[in-house]
């Protein structure tokens, strides 16, 4: 195997990890912001999309690991996490400024909140989650 086909393999994976589970984010958004979140608040609105989300990175992480071989490959499987991760935070931070006129600042600041905490926490399990699940599929 040529040196760099690991790299490229865990970039590959993670891109596709990346563009799966930010569809379903894609897809629960709206339903967040327009019908849970003027009914439930921010903070409810999240409580109510977490769980999906974490199912969702739970179960693409898994197909993930099996689809790229990854349980044999933990770093590749961290490395795929992390690509993924810094895929979601440029894509997140453009959108920010794009779409909702956040200031960088602004869009970091919000990570101070209960709900950004909250995002937060689900952006660092998405991260970890194909390492956490190649990690149980070798067990």
């Amino acid at each position: 195997m040529a040196d760099g086909a690991p790299a490229r393999g865990a970039m590959k994976a993670g891109l596709v990890y990346f563009a799966i589970v930010f569809a379903v984010g894609a897809a629960l958004g709206p339903l967040r912001e327009l019908v849970l979140a003027p009914r439930l608040g921010e903070l409810g609105a999240l409580l109510v999309e977490a769980p999906a989300m974490l199912a969702a990175t739970f179960l693409t992480a898994g197909w993930l690991v099996r689809r790229f071989a990854l349980a044999d490959r933990k770093a590749a499987a961290l490395g795929a996490g992390l690509v993924a991760f810094a895929a979601l935070s440029a894509v997140e931070l453009l959108g920010a400024i794009a779409l909702r006129g956040l200031a960088p600042s602004a869009y970091l600041a919000r990570f101070a909140t209960t709900p950004g905490l909250i995002s937060l926490t689900l952006f660092v399990l998405f991260a970890l989650m194909p390492a956490i699940r190649a990690h149980r599929r070798d067990r």
